[in-house]
């Protein structure tokens, strides 16, 4: 038998590569490499393992000012955290929280994987809010009982 690529098939083929490329990570190797960072919420200089896809609010709490680098799937941007808010209603609020972060002009909604000092600490969704450069991450989920 015969194989015939037709330029819809190769052009397919590359599309199916570059999305499964993005959904892998599509981050620097020093980033994908560590998921751990310092506990500024403990105050110890120990590293502490964190699940970047549950990000947690003591990750946060007390470092408003401090600058983070965040990765979307076309482009890099300073991220510096201006706020951590609570959200209305009921719950823990460890699961339960919102985020500020001011940024540069160039920075749309989309997924951002957010890096400090190299380490990957959390994948957000941020979504710009006013008319100045601030994008905005809420997290609101219940935790599994047991």
């Amino acid at each position: 038998m015969t194989v015939v690529l037709s330029r819809r098939g190769v052009l397919g083929a590359g599309a199916v590569a570059v999305g499964a490329g993005l959904a892998a990570g599509g981050l620097p190797a020093a980033a994908a490499t560590s998921s751990s960072i310092p506990s500024s919420a403990a105050g110890s200089a120990s590293a502490v393992q964190v699940d970047p896809l549950l990000p947690v609010r003591s990750l946060f709490t007390g470092r408003e000012g401090v600058e983070f680098v965040g990765f979307s799937p076309w482009s890099e941007h300073r991220l510096v955290l201006v706020e951590v808010g609570d959200l209305a209603g009921a719950g823990d609020a460890e699961h339960r929280f919102r985020l500020a972060f001011t940024t540069d002009e160039g920075a749309r909604d989309g997924i951002y994987r957010i890096l400090k000092d190299g380490a990957l600490i959390a994948s957000l969704f941020l979504a710009a809010v006013t008319d100045a450069p601030i994008l905005e991450a809420i997290v609101d989920r219940q935790e599994a009982r047991s």
